[in-house]
């Protein structure tokens, strides 16, 4: 019977964050906009860019980019919902209290939407940078290390082609004495980890 409540309760959980898509873009599609408007010309004039007729194509990118946030947080939340419905079950607790506590916690002072936005100032930062300098012709990308992570530290300086990957998905890297990260997906501008305040210049 626990199995079987696993089961449907996975399966609820799947469906409601389906449906809740189109609340988060709404959440989020109003400070990916104003993040936009106020990095992208910051990011034109390092490189001596005038965005103009360029800026339809940094809105479609931008689109597309919070789409992939969606789809991001969707997997991130269930993931963590799963496991912790699994582990629960496993040692025979209370899910529901189990998943009240969770919440809780994500609703708490240092709250989940806060470590999201720290997260995504840089992330969506990085996008808008390279939607710009891929409308100003640049070929090449260059990751700039602004932190003493031993990781990051080793990308510093590092160049790709425009169109490719710091990291591929399922490659590894590791530095010093830290444990490896393995990337599960294609990296092609910061973060890199929890806590990666990295950019991206064009190379």
């Amino acid at each position: 019977e626990k199995a079987i409540n696993h089961i449907e309760l996975s399966r609820w959980l799947y469906k409601f964050y389906e449906e809740h898509k189109g609340f988060i873009g709404k959440q989020m599609g109003p400070v990916f906009e104003t993040l936009k408007e106020s990095l992208m010309p910051t990011i034109a004039d390092t490189i001596a860019f005038e965005v103009g007729e360029a800026k339809g194509f940094i809105d479609e990118y931008m689109l597309k980019y919070l789409e992939a946030y969606k789809g991001r947080h969707m997997r991130a939340s269930l993931y963590q919902l799963k496991a912790l419905i699994r582990e629960t079950i496993e040692i025979q607790g209370d899910v529901k209290e189990a998943l009240a506590e969770r919440f809780d916690q994500w609703l708490s002072p240092v709250t989940r939407a806060e470590k999201i936005a720290d997260r995504e100032i840089i992330q969506a930062g990085n996008a808008i940078a390279k939607a710009v300098y891929i409308m100003a012709g640049a070929q090449r990308l260059r990751w700039v290390t602004y932190d003493k992570d031993p990781i990051c530290l080793s990308l510093d300086k590092k160049e790709i082609d425009i169109g490719g990957a710091f990291l591929h998905k399922g490659e590894s890297i590791q530095a010093g004495e830290q444990s490896p990260i393995t990337a599960k997906s294609n990296i092609t501008h910061p973060p890199l980890h929890p806590g990666c305040n990295c950019m991206i210049e064009a190379g």
